[in-house]
């Protein structure tokens, strides 16, 4: 058997490259395969907003847990408020010398739970910043009366 070696210069694609080649010699067609390279990239690079997330986490627009979270998130912040404007209390946290009173949660026995009253002044959080009241009463019962928002927005 005859073998003879030939060299045959295929296209260079900047950015991808030459998976494999191959001779048909009946037909005397060389056939190429190209891929994309695998180029590592940093998860910055990659999510950079919450649909490359979603394409990351290949996550349906509406999945569930996700908006489950964020609607029930919508919902604390909006009734807080409105307890707010309804006790006439704006946060300020240029404002020193304003006290900021705001619910604190463990977990008991592996549930979530209210646990006391905060105290800030200066001091944000996002929590702290999204759920500060005039009073520590009035941080005790919104802490206490929406245990089960808190939980889906607090808990994996």
């Amino acid at each position: 058997m005859n073998k003879k070696t030939v060299n045959i210069s295929l296209p260079q694609i900047e950015g991808v490259e030459l998976k494999s080649a191959t001779v048909d010699l009946e037909k005397g067609v060389v056939v190429a395969e190209y891929g994309q390279e695998d180029i590592e990239k940093d998860i910055f690079e990659i999510v950079t907003d919450e649909n490359s997330a979603r394409d990351y986490l290949r996550l349906d627009p509406f999945e569930g847990l996700f908006y489950e979270k964020l609607y029930a998130l919508t919902q604390l912040m909006t009734i807080a408020k409105a307890w707010n404007e309804f006790d006439g209390f704006k946060p300020v946290w240029g404002n020193t010398n304003q006290q900021k009173y705001y619910p604190s949660f463990q977990f008991i026995n592996g549930k979530l739970e209210f646990s006391c009253v905060g105290v800030a002044q200066f001091i944000t959080n996002t929590h702290i910043s999204n759920f500060s009241f005039k009073t520590e009463k009035r941080a005790e019962q919104f802490g206490k009366q929406f245990i089960e928002l808190f939980r889906i927005v607090l808990t994996n």
